[in-house]
């Protein structure tokens, strides 16, 4: 699609608008039945996130989407929305109608949607539509289906195609809410001139001298299943930004499709000369991530460094804010996970499992089995902060509401775009997290921003990572990550063999020490505990420099609590494991938590993703190049 729009679109890690659209009159049946199969007239509205201070009003409305003085809409906007029935309801589908924005606010952060033609969509007054909307609005577009021609990468704000869509909206006086997301991909080159050659060889280059490919550039793309269907390769001409990143002689982009490839073949022209280097990503460029490259041409090739990944705007070089977390790079490695049952003393079968005798208040489900990751990664040094959670709610532009659809209910936010659109993501207690009113803004509580955030659900964790350009770590991970290398060790500090109060958080009345052999711990009381969370990094790390994996809050890892293997071998080990299921694990024990409860093979508590607790904490990974 090739839609001539100056306007740069939303930062994806911002990104959110909200929607609802239904049937047309003029779609109605004409005779005397028409009445029956149409209800109420659906209005549309749509916001945009503030992330900075507004201009004046009567400042002149800005060149892009993503500006210093914050996202709003435009006049000019337009939208595409295709609704069809759902199975067995009676309506006619209502394919690509267009909606411009009107009744801007000051600023315009938020406005409502009218349609073209004055004829609103309407809901039929039994069963329920999909909705699918896209913007910028393209006249071509036809059944659901876009087509993108990625060759001409001058203009890139008309390449820059969102998405939205909900399922099964029926008849209701609130708006259907619809996130808009980027749904390509984009890569940037940050060029420097090495040996042998000049920054002037380097500024002094056009876009038509820096070609990717061939790679696919042309493409439909399916809006109800978001399938991209390949319709020819090319090589393209990448886009110069008028101003290079700080610290570089010349800045380009391009717009690509996500999933298609991991590898990109890119030339340079210069002085007569061809040089050249190939783009990998191990995750095959996902879609709203900015892959941004270091670049050195020297006289004898291109040094390529390691990209840094992070959301992305259109026409500026500069990369979405995201937060900078300490991490530590955890190796690959095998590992026994689950704690050893000693039924296997002298290892008569084998196995290599069960050798060492029974860790003593061991569950069942710690069932001992070997786990093999396969690839380093990075794994925040401490857990995520009131500070750092703060700063992500006030960039996603996330409003104070009553949140009624976890465990608990009152003051919170939820999540407003994406996958997880509609989800609760955090209860508000007034203690680690507080809305300010004056600046209507998130801000931790009074002392705490080094304290962990807590109050957090599974889905605020998740959201919080993605926009921090990671996840959330695996049950075997995390496992892996506690251990720090102690194998068969109930702890991955200290001796590996005692928890007391000189490493952790924990209830200290009800410590935990063992000597390797014995069939039972003792619990000696080392003293009265906080009994409160503990800012990040109180206590001592474990051997590979994680801070508070035992004890302070719980944390929650990707997956859930299924039930270990019990097949595996040192030989034929279980590699990187993402367990199924509808509920999440969390791991480590809490402040409240006895000595027991912090083992690292402890996992005996899993919960809906929508809940939320005082002792509810997380992490961050991150792939490793």
């Amino acid at each position: 699609m090739k839609t001539k729009h100056r306007n740069a679109f939303l930062l994806a890690a911002l990104a959110a608008l909200t929607l609802s659209g239904a049937c047309t009159t003029d779609d109605a049946p004409h005779g005397s039945d028409a009445d029956d199969l149409h209800g109420s007239p659906i209005t549309f509205t749509a916001t945009i996130p503030a992330t900075a201070p507004a201009a004046a009003p009567s400042a002149a409305p800005p060149a892009t989407r993503t500006t210093p003085d914050g996202d709003r809409w435009l006049p000019t906007d337009r939208v595409g929305i295709t609704v069809s029935p759902t199975a067995g309801t009676v309506f006619t589908p209502v394919d690509n109608k267009p909606y411009r924005v009107d009744g801007l606010t000051t600023p315009a952060a938020s406005a409502t949607l009218a349609p073209d033609d004055g004829t609103p969509l309407r809901y039929p007054r039994e069963g329920s539509l999909d909705i699918m909307a896209y913007y910028p609005y393209d006249t071509n577009a036809t059944y659901g289906r876009i087509s993108l021609d990625l060759t001409d990468q001058s203009d890139p704000a008309a390449l820059d195609v969102m998405m939205a869509k909900v399922a099964n909206v029926s008849q209701s006086q609130s708006p259907v809410r619809l996130s808009f997301r980027h749904i390509s991909a984009k890569v940037t080159l940050n060029v420097t001139a090495g040996t042998g050659l000049t920054a002037g060889d380097i500024s002094a280059l056009t876009g038509a001298d820096v070609s990717a490919g061939p790679i696919v550039a042309h493409v439909d793309i399916e809006l109800k299943t978001e399938a991209w269907s390949e319709k020819g390769q090319q090589s393209i001409n990448l886009y110069k930004s008028a101003t290079p990143s700080e610290g570089v002689h010349a800045t380009f982009s391009a717009i690509i499709p996500p999933y298609f490839t991991p590898n990109i073949p890119i030339t340079f022209q210069i002085g007569g000369r061809e040089y050249t280097c190939t783009l990998t990503s191990t995750d095959r460029f996902l879609a709203g991530n900015n892959y941004i490259y270091p670049v050195t041409v020297n006289d004898n090739g291109i040094r390529l460094g390691t990209p840094a990944i992070t959301a992305w705007d259109v026409q500026g070089s500069a990369a979405a804010t995201v937060p900078t977390l300490e991490v530590v790079r955890i190796p690959a490695g095998k590992f026994l996970m689950g704690s050893s049952d000693g039924s296997n003393p002298g290892d008569r079968d084998g196995s290599g499992l069960n050798t060492t005798p029974a860790e003593p208040h061991r569950f069942d489900n710690e069932t001992q089995h070997w786990v093999e990751l396969t690839k380093d990664f990075h794994m925040g040094k401490y857990l995520v902060t009131n500070a750092q959670y703060v700063e992500f709610l006030n960039a996603k532009g996330v409003v104070k509401e009553t949140i009624t659809d976890g465990n608990l209910i009152g003051p919170g936010g939820q999540c407003t775009w994406g996958e997880n659109d509609g989800q609760p993501m955090f209860f508000a207690d007034g203690y680690t997290i507080e809305w300010d009113d004056a600046t209507s803004k998130w801000v931790p509580g009074a002392g705490r921003k080094k304290h962990p955030v807590v109050y957090i659900t599974w889905y605020g964790a998740y959201e919080y990572a993605a926009w921090a350009g990671g996840t959330l770590p695996t049950e075997a991970q995390w496992e892996y990550a506690c251990r720090a290398g102690k194998a068969n060790h109930p702890f991955g500090v200290g001796t590996g063999y005692r928890l007391d109060n000189t490493l952790a958080n924990f209830d200290w009345e009800f410590s935990w020490d063992w000597d390797g052999s014995s069939p039972a711990a003792t619990t000696p009381n080392t003293g009265t505990s906080p009994r409160g969370i503990q800012a990040v990094g109180s206590y001592p790390p474990n051997a590979w420099g994680l801070y508070d994996m035992h004890g302070n809050v719980r944390e929650w890892c990707l997956d859930s609590q299924a039930d270990y293997p019990t097949d595996t071998t040192k030989d034929k080990p279980a590699k990187d494991p993402v367990k199924p299921g509808s509920n999440r694990v969390l791991r480590g024990g809490h402040y409240l938590s006895q000595g027991q409860a912090c083992r690292s093979a402890y996992r005996n508590y899993s919960t809906a993703p929508r809940s939320a607790s005082y002792e509810f904490g997380f992490r961050v990974v991150f792939p490793a190049p």
